[in-house]
């Protein structure tokens, strides 16, 4: 769950959020946060291994890469091609 709030709105939207939560299964949430937490506490290493290597090795070799970074930089939207 991720959402951006304005500073004065932060609390409401905590409050909210935490309700939400709250009308959850405690069993299914817990079990939840400890699976979550041992894949990327363990694996968290490999993981961003694998990231850096797709962004540089693949990513960053397509033509929409640089596209995205040239049009970011000229301020403009970029024209996708697929490539």
């Amino acid at each position: 769950m991720t959402s951006v709030v304005a500073d004065e709105r932060l609390s409401d939207a905590l409050t909210t959020t935490i309700e939400e939560l709250r009308s959850l299964s405690p069993a299914v949430l817990q079990l939840t946060r400890k699976t979550l937490w041992r894949l990327h506490a363990s694996e968290f290493a490999a993981q961003l291994d694998e990231v850096e290597r797709v962004y540089l090795s693949e990513l960053m070799k397509t033509q929409d890469a640089h596209e995205g970074i040239r049009a970011f930089l000229e301020k403009r939207p970029p024209i996708w091609k697929g490539r």
